[in-house]
């Protein structure tokens, strides 16, 4: 059997994580877990000096962040600390941090991770898999992923789990896995596919229900953009988002995305062309939160199925 912990409550794993950590819990479809590490406001300079890279005080734990949050973590580690110029403040947050995330035991009708090979219960990405027992037996079981995760459940004094514990992690994720989309779609031809719609009727249809609010890339997990300004003596980084016309636009009053349907179109193309040729990555995890959270009920996964076969 392999060595895992037990815990009463979430309560009680944070009040543990708090002795030593600083906590980070992302509320799940109001703020995505990556502002962790690329907060929506980064302040870089300060007076004319750079803000300290290092975290102050305690390291940070990531908590209840879902294992589709830690994929894209993981993702976004191939967009920050890319050659020739990694970002020191991605990588100064991302080493500092103990990633602990909740496991999906009953997934929700938009989620669709297992498209990119993801699942409820998986462990990319994350250094502790806490997963929820079932209500009549209340609790937690965590898992620890990797050495850093190891060493702080280690040091917790928390119990070790039970063979009868393992039984039911078992029966859990193979539930879970059940409740999950079946017959995903072949991606890699999807991105062949996209390669040659540029013209195609698809981005003007669904611009007409586009509002252009950008919900669906600020609550993202993947998206990433942003843009720096200055702020009296402050210069930060904030969120930015392609949905936007003034996101593209250039010094010189022209915009290569001036309607939407262009900004529909390069969204869906970033997700599933660009990133595959930039990081080799798909830019998204199946989380379905632009789906849920959608005021038009724009759904990605029905814009993916339409594209036909290259």
């Amino acid at each position: 059997m392999s060595v895992f912990y037990t815990v009463p409550s979430m309560d009680e794993l944070r009040g543990t994580l708090e002795k030593t950590h600083r906590i980070y819990e992302p509320e799940r479809s109001v703020r995505p877990a990556r502002e962790a590490f690329l907060p929506q406001r980064d302040e870089l300079i300060r007076d004319g000096e750079p803000v300290p890279l290092e975290p102050q005080g305690k390291p940070m734990a990531v908590l209840g962040a879902r294992p589709c949050d830690a994929v894209a973590f993981e993702t976004l580690d191939r967009v920050f600390l890319a050659d020739p110029g990694p970002d020191p403040y991605w990588r100064a947050r991302r080493e500092a941090a103990l990633v602990i995330t909740t496991a999906c035991t009953g997934p929700e009708p938009t989620c669709f991770c297992n498209w990119f090979g993801g699942g409820p219960f998986n462990r990319q990405g994350t250094d502790v898999l806490a997963v929820e027992k079932p209500g009549d037996q209340g609790g937690l079981l965590l898992i620890p992923v990797t050495e850093k995760g190891e060493e702080a459940l280690a040091g917790t004094g928390l119990p070790e789990g039970s063979a009868s514990d393992e039984k039911l992690l078992g029966e859990m994720e193979k539930k879970a896995e059940d409740l999950m989309p079946s017959d995903p779609p072949d991606l890699e031809k999807v991105a062949k596919a996209l390669d040659g719609m540029w013209e195609a009727e698809i981005w003007s249809r669904y611009a007409e229900r586009c509002l252009g609010c950008a919900i669906c890339t600020y609550l993202c997990p993947v998206c990433h953009c942003f843009d720096i300004l200055d702020e009296d003596d402050t210069r930060i980084r904030i969120w930015d988002s392609c949905s936007f016309s003034l996101y593209s636009k250039e010094g010189a009053g022209t915009n290569p995305r001036p309607h939407l349907s262009d900004r529909v179109k390069n969204r869906v193309m970033h997700k599933f062309l660009y990133m595959t040729k930039n990081i080799d990555s798909f830019g998204c995890v199946g989380c379905g939160t632009c789906v849920s959270r959608c005021p038009v009920s724009i759904d990605i996964r029905e814009i993916v199925e339409e594209i036909p076969e290259p």
